[in-house]
């Protein structure tokens, strides 16, 4: 793609692939800056659409007959975060280093995360004004929390991207009929908040987000799945994921979501991006809640005395089925 080179090759941060292959545009005359040429009403028209995107944070200055298309990134976003626990936190750190806007809360209030606040250049908010003017919506609280924030998420406005980085653990949240039966947590989520969620980050510990990612391209960069109904919404969490420091992996809609949740193959495993829907074709739900039960009793009996690459071997060797895959 001609307009993903030349992001590439800009100071700019750049789209994946896949975010620019929404918008082709392969011949649309447009003027400089200080021009007084004026565009054709039909590419007029086409421009302005363009630029509209804001859901996937781009905007084509100008693109001239004479020269290769030229695409500025609006890499400033305005996110609400809701939980600053270990992953909360983690990503409010780095989308502020990088220039977004955030907006931080919790269940204690403002002034309990002002400290955090201050340290990383982020507001800290209540719930309610978390969730107003922004783009995204991050929610990092316990599974069995989410429920709390219906009332305030069915206020958000329909294209407001909401996603959801937690996991079902019947062991701390109680058991839920409806998933316990077979529907998908994040299926399950999705119609209690009444609004469309993208699930993201949930695959990976929190010592692996803060320390182990890497730019784009790096060798060994670990990848994770991201999964979504709203094609849109997916792509904004994708790239949001891929500014984390990890390769966004597209797992599909969220009926199949439960094959990135607690106890399977993908489940904090640090997989490289080519073997991310191999491992997610080996789920298997009823060994997946065995394989949580395991894991949540080694870390009873040891609690934090394994190293990191100690802890991913064990994962891998309890999530994954033995002679089924080799890292």
């Amino acid at each position: 793609m001609q307009i993903c080179r030349m992001l590439s090759q800009t100071t700019f941060h750049a789209l994946s692939e896949r975010a620019c292959r929404r918008f082709v545009v392969t011949c649309l005359p447009s003027v400089r800056a200080g021009s007084s040429h004026h565009m054709p009403a039909k590419q007029e028209r086409m421009f302005a659409v363009i630029r509209k995107s804001s859901d996937l944070h781009f905007r084509v200055l100008f693109l001239d007959p004479s020269s290769p298309p030229f695409v500025v990134v609006n890499h400033q976003m305005k996110i609400g975060i809701i939980g600053t626990g270990d992953i909360g936190a983690t990503l409010a750190r780095k989308f502020a280093s990088r220039g977004h806007k955030i907006k931080v809360a919790n269940s204690r209030g403002p002034q309990s995360i002002s400290e955090l606040a201050h340290e990383i250049g982020a507001d800290a908010v209540t719930k309610e004004e978390a969730v107003q003017d922004v783009e995204v919506i991050i929610i990092s609280i316990p599974f069995a929390k989410n429920p709390d924030l219906a009332d305030l998420i069915r206020t958000v406005p329909s294209n407001v991207v909401v996603i959801d980085t937690s996991n079902y653990i019947p062991q701390r949240d109680g058991q839920i009929a409806e998933i316990d039966n077979g529907k998908a947590e994040s299926v399950w989520l999705s119609e209690v908040l009444g609004h469309p969620i993208v699930k993201a980050w949930n695959a990976l510990g929190a010592i692996t987000l803060a320390d182990y990612g890497r730019q784009a391209g790096a060798p060994g960069r670990i990848a994770i799945p991201v999964a979504g109904d709203d094609e849109n919404a997916k792509s904004v969490a994708m790239e949001l994921v891929e500014q984390t420091g990890f390769d966004a992996v597209d797992s599909g809609g969220l009926a199949e979501s439960w094959r990135q949740q607690a106890g399977t193959p993908v489940f904090c495993t640090e997989a490289k991006a080519k073997d991310i829907k191999e491992l997610l074709a080996l789920a298997d739900r009823e060994r997946a809640s065995l394989n949580l039960e395991l894991i949540l009793k080694e870390l009873g009996e040891r609690g934090g005395k394994r190293t990191h690459e100690e802890s991913v071997r064990f994962t891998r060797s309890i999530n994954i089925p033995s002679g089924q895959f080799e890292f």
